[in-house]
Protein backbone atom coordinates (compact mmCIF):
# COMPACT_ATOMS: atom_id res chain seq x y z
CA UNK A 1 0.00 0.00 0.00
CA UNK A 2 1.31 3.83 -0.54
CA UNK A 3 2.76 5.53 2.95
CA UNK A 4 5.30 7.58 3.36
CA UNK A 5 7.62 9.53 6.23
CA UNK A 6 9.24 12.44 6.77
CA UNK A 7 12.68 12.54 7.13
CA UNK A 8 15.28 14.90 8.68
CA UNK A 9 19.02 14.92 8.55
CA UNK A 10 20.82 13.46 12.00
CA UNK A 11 20.41 15.83 14.88
CA UNK A 12 23.89 17.04 16.57
CA UNK A 13 23.66 17.14 20.28
CA UNK A 14 22.84 20.22 22.11
CA UNK A 15 25.79 23.09 23.38
CA UNK A 16 25.15 25.24 25.76
CA UNK A 17 23.80 27.43 23.62
CA UNK A 18 21.38 26.20 21.86
CA UNK A 19 17.67 27.23 22.17
CA UNK A 20 14.24 25.05 21.78
CA UNK A 21 12.53 25.29 18.98
CA UNK A 22 8.86 25.43 18.44
CA UNK A 23 8.88 21.90 16.89
CA UNK A 24 11.27 20.29 19.82
CA UNK A 25 8.62 21.92 22.58
CA UNK A 26 5.68 20.39 20.24
CA UNK A 27 7.15 17.12 20.44
CA UNK A 28 8.20 16.71 23.67
CA UNK A 29 4.86 17.72 24.93
CA UNK A 30 3.79 15.07 23.40
CA UNK A 31 5.52 12.25 24.12
CA UNK A 32 5.33 13.09 27.75
CA UNK A 33 1.61 12.96 27.48
CA UNK A 34 2.46 9.15 27.38
CA UNK A 35 3.29 7.58 31.14
CA UNK A 36 6.49 8.24 32.29
CA UNK A 37 7.47 4.55 32.33
CA UNK A 38 6.71 4.54 28.90
CA UNK A 39 8.15 7.21 27.35
CA UNK A 40 10.46 8.94 29.85
CA UNK A 41 13.66 7.77 28.68
CA UNK A 42 13.07 8.59 25.35
CA UNK A 43 11.85 12.75 26.31
CA UNK A 44 15.49 12.94 28.26
CA UNK A 45 17.13 11.80 24.91
CA UNK A 46 15.40 13.82 22.58
CA UNK A 47 15.84 16.76 25.15
CA UNK A 48 19.56 16.47 24.13
CA UNK A 49 19.54 16.98 20.99
CA UNK A 50 19.32 20.25 18.70
CA UNK A 51 16.15 20.46 16.47
CA UNK A 52 16.98 23.71 14.64
CA UNK A 53 17.65 22.42 11.41
CA UNK A 54 13.98 20.74 11.32
CA UNK A 55 11.81 22.92 8.54
CA UNK A 56 8.38 21.85 10.55
CA UNK A 57 5.93 22.02 12.67
CA UNK A 58 4.74 19.24 14.65
CA UNK A 59 0.97 18.96 14.93
CA UNK A 60 0.07 16.21 17.50
CA UNK A 61 -3.41 14.78 18.89
CA UNK A 62 -3.89 13.26 22.70
CA UNK A 63 -6.95 11.82 24.30
CA UNK A 64 -8.65 14.62 26.35
CA UNK A 65 -10.82 17.08 26.80
CA UNK A 66 -9.24 20.65 26.61
CA UNK A 67 -10.31 24.29 27.39
CA UNK A 68 -9.00 27.50 26.93
CA UNK A 69 -5.85 28.39 25.70
CA UNK A 70 -5.04 24.31 26.30
CA UNK A 71 -7.31 23.29 23.25
CA UNK A 72 -4.37 25.45 20.96
CA UNK A 73 -2.00 23.10 21.24
CA UNK A 74 -3.61 19.81 20.04
CA UNK A 75 -5.60 18.55 16.85
CA UNK A 76 -8.01 20.96 15.20
CA UNK A 77 -6.63 23.80 17.44
CA UNK A 78 -2.98 23.40 17.07
CA UNK A 79 -3.97 22.78 13.18
CA UNK A 80 -5.62 26.38 13.23
CA UNK A 81 -3.20 28.18 15.59
CA UNK A 82 0.01 27.29 12.95
CA UNK A 83 -1.85 27.95 9.82
CA UNK A 84 -2.98 31.54 11.15
CA UNK A 85 0.61 32.43 11.63
CA UNK A 86 1.27 31.48 7.87
CA UNK A 87 1.14 33.82 5.11
CA UNK A 88 0.48 33.03 0.97
CA UNK A 89 3.12 34.02 -1.16
CA UNK A 90 1.58 36.89 -3.52
CA UNK A 91 0.07 35.25 -6.88
CA UNK A 92 -2.03 37.91 -8.18
CA UNK A 93 0.11 37.69 -11.78
CA UNK A 94 -0.93 34.13 -11.69
CA UNK A 95 -4.03 33.96 -11.55
CA UNK A 96 -4.54 35.68 -14.99
CA UNK A 97 -2.83 32.42 -16.30
CA UNK A 98 -5.08 29.77 -15.35
CA UNK A 99 -8.83 29.17 -16.05
CA UNK A 100 -11.22 31.08 -14.12
CA UNK A 101 -12.79 28.19 -13.14
CA UNK A 102 -9.74 26.18 -11.68
CA UNK A 103 -9.47 27.65 -7.79
CA UNK A 104 -7.57 27.02 -4.85
CA UNK A 105 -8.54 23.79 -2.92
CA UNK A 106 -7.71 21.98 0.20
CA UNK A 107 -6.46 18.59 -0.78
CA UNK A 108 -6.64 15.60 1.58
CA UNK A 109 -6.08 12.41 1.57
CA UNK A 110 -6.79 9.84 4.19
CA UNK A 111 -7.76 6.04 4.62
CA UNK A 112 -10.62 6.49 7.49
CA UNK A 113 -13.56 8.41 7.71
CA UNK A 114 -15.64 8.90 10.75
CA UNK A 115 -18.88 9.52 11.67
CA UNK A 116 -20.18 13.36 11.15
CA UNK A 117 -23.78 12.69 12.15
CA UNK A 118 -26.91 13.38 9.73
CA UNK A 119 -25.94 17.18 9.01
CA UNK A 120 -23.01 19.04 8.31
CA UNK A 121 -22.01 20.17 11.86
CA UNK A 122 -18.41 18.94 11.64
CA UNK A 123 -16.65 18.96 8.09
CA UNK A 124 -17.67 22.15 6.99
CA UNK A 125 -18.43 24.39 10.66
CA UNK A 126 -15.20 23.05 12.72
CA UNK A 127 -12.78 20.86 10.17
CA UNK A 128 -13.19 22.85 6.84
CA UNK A 129 -12.61 26.37 8.86
CA UNK A 130 -9.37 24.96 10.82
CA UNK A 131 -8.33 24.57 7.45
CA UNK A 132 -9.10 28.06 6.15
CA UNK A 133 -7.17 29.93 8.97
CA UNK A 134 -4.05 30.47 7.38
CA UNK A 135 -3.68 34.15 6.38
CA UNK A 136 -3.42 33.97 2.46
CA UNK A 137 -4.90 36.67 -0.57
CA UNK A 138 -6.78 33.56 -2.01
CA UNK A 139 -10.86 33.03 -1.44
CA UNK A 140 -11.96 30.18 0.69
CA UNK A 141 -10.73 26.89 -1.06
CA UNK A 142 -12.82 23.82 -1.61
CA UNK A 143 -12.61 20.74 0.20
CA UNK A 144 -10.98 17.79 -2.07
CA UNK A 145 -11.23 14.42 -0.54
CA UNK A 146 -9.23 11.97 -2.13
CA UNK A 147 -10.86 8.61 -1.16
CA UNK A 148 -10.61 5.25 -3.21
CA UNK A 149 -13.48 3.78 -5.28
CA UNK A 150 -14.74 0.04 -5.14
CA UNK A 151 -12.58 -0.50 -7.86
CA UNK A 152 -9.54 1.22 -6.79
CA UNK A 153 -9.50 -1.29 -4.03
CA UNK A 154 -10.59 -3.88 -6.60
CA UNK A 155 -7.79 -3.43 -8.96
CA UNK A 156 -5.29 -2.82 -6.37
CA UNK A 157 -2.07 -5.13 -5.98
CA UNK A 158 -4.00 -6.93 -3.10
CA UNK A 159 -7.14 -6.53 -4.27
CA UNK A 160 -10.03 -6.51 -1.38
CA UNK A 161 -7.29 -7.37 1.28
CA UNK A 162 -5.94 -3.83 0.65
CA UNK A 163 -9.89 -2.85 1.69
CA UNK A 164 -9.48 -4.37 5.32
CA UNK A 165 -6.99 -1.20 6.00
CA UNK A 166 -9.22 1.39 4.20
CA UNK A 167 -12.49 1.97 6.92
CA UNK A 168 -15.87 3.66 5.77
CA UNK A 169 -18.77 1.92 7.64
CA UNK A 170 -21.96 3.08 6.66
CA UNK A 171 -24.74 1.24 8.72
CA UNK A 172 -27.51 3.88 9.54
CA UNK A 173 -29.95 6.61 8.21
CA UNK A 174 -27.02 9.29 9.95
CA UNK A 175 -24.33 7.42 7.92
CA UNK A 176 -26.69 7.37 4.36
CA UNK A 177 -26.90 11.40 5.00
CA UNK A 178 -23.45 11.92 5.72
CA UNK A 179 -22.12 9.76 2.43
CA UNK A 180 -24.97 11.97 0.29
CA UNK A 181 -23.24 15.32 1.53
CA UNK A 182 -19.58 14.23 1.47
CA UNK A 183 -20.22 12.67 -2.13
CA UNK A 184 -19.64 15.99 -4.12
CA UNK A 185 -16.29 16.12 -2.04
CA UNK A 186 -14.85 13.00 -3.30
CA UNK A 187 -12.09 12.27 -5.51
CA UNK A 188 -10.72 8.98 -6.86
CA UNK A 189 -7.61 7.79 -5.74
CA UNK A 190 -5.45 8.26 -8.88
CA UNK A 191 -1.75 8.12 -8.85
CA UNK A 192 -0.37 7.27 -12.47
CA UNK A 193 2.28 9.95 -12.61
CA UNK A 194 3.23 8.96 -8.99
CA UNK A 195 3.88 5.59 -10.00
CA UNK A 196 1.65 4.02 -7.20
CA UNK A 197 -1.73 3.65 -8.72
CA UNK A 198 -2.06 -0.08 -7.60
CA UNK A 199 -0.46 0.77 -4.30
CA UNK A 200 -3.69 1.04 -2.32
CA UNK A 201 -3.82 4.81 -0.12
CA UNK A 202 -2.91 4.63 3.16
CA UNK A 203 -1.08 7.48 3.20
CA UNK A 204 -2.59 10.23 4.93
CA UNK A 205 -1.73 14.39 3.50
CA UNK A 206 -3.71 17.54 4.20
CA UNK A 207 -2.37 21.06 1.90
CA UNK A 208 -3.79 23.70 0.58
CA UNK A 209 -3.40 23.85 -3.32
CA UNK A 210 -3.00 27.17 -5.40
CA UNK A 211 -3.91 27.53 -8.68
CA UNK A 212 -0.62 27.42 -10.28
CA UNK A 213 -0.55 23.77 -9.07
CA UNK A 214 1.86 24.69 -5.91
CA UNK A 215 1.52 24.05 -1.87
CA UNK A 216 1.24 27.38 0.50
CA UNK A 217 1.71 24.37 2.78
CA UNK A 218 1.40 21.01 3.05
CA UNK A 219 1.15 18.05 5.94
CA UNK A 220 1.44 14.38 6.24
CA UNK A 221 0.19 12.67 9.56
CA UNK A 222 -1.30 10.06 10.91
CA UNK A 223 -4.51 11.54 11.07
CA UNK A 224 -7.41 10.52 9.66
CA UNK A 225 -10.51 12.45 8.35
CA UNK A 226 -12.77 11.62 11.99
CA UNK A 227 -13.65 13.79 15.03
CA UNK A 228 -11.45 11.07 17.12
CA UNK A 229 -8.31 12.12 15.47
CA UNK A 230 -8.75 15.76 14.63
CA UNK A 231 -11.13 16.79 17.84
CA UNK A 232 -14.66 18.01 18.13
CA UNK A 233 -16.48 21.14 20.24
CA UNK A 234 -18.03 20.01 22.88
CA UNK A 235 -20.04 21.19 25.76
CA UNK A 236 -22.15 24.29 26.36
CA UNK A 237 -20.71 27.44 26.97
CA UNK A 238 -19.04 28.41 29.08
CA UNK A 239 -17.84 24.81 29.62
CA UNK A 240 -16.85 24.51 25.85
CA UNK A 241 -13.76 22.29 24.61
CA UNK A 242 -11.81 20.49 22.07
CA UNK A 243 -12.71 16.48 22.51
CA UNK A 244 -10.08 14.57 21.42
CA UNK A 245 -9.82 10.77 22.03
CA UNK A 246 -6.67 9.13 20.33
CA UNK A 247 -2.79 9.67 19.97
CA UNK A 248 -1.88 11.07 16.42
CA UNK A 249 1.23 12.64 15.15
CA UNK A 250 1.97 14.60 12.09
CA UNK A 251 4.52 17.62 10.45
CA UNK A 252 3.34 20.39 8.21
CA UNK A 253 6.07 22.07 6.25
CA UNK A 254 5.56 25.87 5.65
CA UNK A 255 7.27 27.24 3.05
CA UNK A 256 7.99 30.75 5.50
CA UNK A 257 10.07 28.61 7.21
CA UNK A 258 12.71 27.87 4.36
CA UNK A 259 13.32 31.70 3.88
CA UNK A 260 11.40 34.25 2.19
CA UNK A 261 10.72 33.49 -1.47
CA UNK A 262 10.14 29.70 -0.82
CA UNK A 263 7.74 28.09 -3.03
CA UNK A 264 6.67 24.20 -2.93
CA UNK A 265 6.46 22.26 -6.01
CA UNK A 266 4.67 18.98 -6.44
CA UNK A 267 6.87 16.51 -7.79
CA UNK A 268 6.69 12.76 -9.17
CA UNK A 269 8.82 9.57 -8.74
CA UNK A 270 11.83 12.41 -7.56
CA UNK A 271 12.80 14.27 -4.76
CA UNK A 272 13.95 16.87 -6.83
CA UNK A 273 12.15 19.79 -8.78
CA UNK A 274 12.36 19.43 -12.91
CA UNK A 275 14.78 22.03 -14.83
CA UNK A 276 11.00 23.55 -15.94
CA UNK A 277 9.53 23.88 -12.29
CA UNK A 278 13.37 25.64 -11.80
CA UNK A 279 12.60 27.75 -14.81
CA UNK A 280 9.11 28.56 -13.90
CA UNK A 281 10.05 29.90 -10.38
CA UNK A 282 13.38 31.67 -11.42
CA UNK A 283 10.76 33.96 -13.87
CA UNK A 284 8.88 34.60 -11.09
CA UNK A 285 11.15 35.16 -8.70
CA UNK A 286 11.31 32.57 -6.17
CA UNK A 287 14.58 32.21 -4.48
CA UNK A 288 14.03 28.43 -3.14
CA UNK A 289 12.41 25.90 -4.36
CA UNK A 290 11.00 23.19 -2.47
CA UNK A 291 9.74 19.48 -3.90
CA UNK A 292 7.09 17.84 -2.43
CA UNK A 293 7.30 14.09 -3.78
CA UNK A 294 3.82 13.87 -4.26
CA UNK A 295 2.24 10.45 -3.96
CA UNK A 296 -0.78 11.50 -5.68
CA UNK A 297 -2.14 13.00 -9.04
CA UNK A 298 -2.72 16.35 -10.17
CA UNK A 299 -5.69 17.56 -11.18
CA UNK A 300 -8.01 15.30 -9.63
CA UNK A 301 -10.13 12.88 -10.57
CA UNK A 302 -14.04 12.95 -9.83
CA UNK A 303 -15.69 9.79 -9.16
CA UNK A 304 -17.55 8.56 -12.41
CA UNK A 305 -21.44 8.31 -12.42
CA UNK A 306 -20.84 4.29 -12.01
CA UNK A 307 -17.90 4.79 -9.21
CA UNK A 308 -19.03 4.18 -5.86
CA UNK A 309 -16.65 4.78 -2.32
CA UNK A 310 -15.33 2.03 -1.03
CA UNK A 311 -17.02 1.02 2.40
CA UNK A 312 -16.07 -1.70 4.27
CA UNK A 313 -19.65 -2.84 5.79
CA UNK A 314 -21.00 -3.50 2.43
CA UNK A 315 -21.26 -6.30 0.34
CA UNK A 316 -19.72 -7.00 -3.74
CA UNK A 317 -21.39 -8.63 -6.29
CA UNK A 318 -18.07 -8.32 -8.38
CA UNK A 319 -14.78 -10.40 -7.92
CA UNK A 320 -11.16 -8.70 -7.58
CA UNK A 321 -8.41 -8.91 -10.29
CA UNK A 322 -7.52 -12.18 -8.16
CA UNK A 323 -10.76 -13.62 -7.98
CA UNK A 324 -11.59 -12.81 -4.82
CA UNK A 325 -15.09 -12.53 -3.66
CA UNK A 326 -15.80 -9.75 -0.54
CA UNK A 327 -19.04 -10.66 2.01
Amino acid sequence: MTNAVFPTDPLPLKTEITSKTDFESALIEYFSFYSRSRTGELVSRLKQHDFSSVKAHFIASVPSKFEGESANKWGLGRLKKVLHSIKSHPRTELFGQVPSNFHPSFSLKFSSIGSFGKNDTWLGPQFHQALAASNTSHPLPQLRLIYPTLKNVQESLNGYRSGTSIHWTISSPAHEAQEQYMRPLLRQWYSVKAGRERAAPHIKTYGRLTPDNTFDWFMMTSANLSKPAWGAQEGKPPNTGLRIRSFEAGVLLDPTLYGEGTVFVPTYKSDVPSEEQISWANERGYKTIVAIRMAWDIPFRRYESSDVPWVKNRSYSGVDWLGMAWD
